[in-house]
């Protein structure tokens, strides 16, 4: 129903895989790939790296984050680390967000 009221009748695709593998195995080689963490840099520093005619995938972990293997392996498989902010944000608060500033840097916000 927000989408909607906003004129927005398009929801992102949420997809929930069983390993971190599977979703790096299944994530579209075309794409612009981010992976929130905690060490990573400030998205305005990475956005000039991406294609803008290119979906946007975001790989969010678990609570806690993700472990060092973990974060290597998404870096192996061309996911650029970003961070959002100084502080550390609930899984379902970072995905809003995260939204949010990829619909405001590359979206129809202008």
């Amino acid at each position: 129903n927000a989408c909607e009221q906003c004129g927005r009748n398009h929801l992102p695709d949420l997809s929930f895989t069983a390993t971190l593998q599977e979703c790096l195995q299944t994530t579209p080689t075309e794409t612009n790939k981010i992976l929130l963490d905690f060490d990573g840099s400030p998205f305005n520093k990475l956005k000039k790296e991406f294609n803008t005619g290119q979906l946007i995938s975001v790989l969010i972990g678990p609570e806690g984050g993700f472990n060092g293997e973990e974060i290597q392996q998404a870096k192996d498989a061309g996911f650029k680390a970003c961070l959002l902010g100084p502080r550390i944000l609930r899984m379902e608060t970072a995905a809003i967000s995260m939204i949010a500033i990829v619909q405001q840097q590359f979206g129809d916000m202008d």
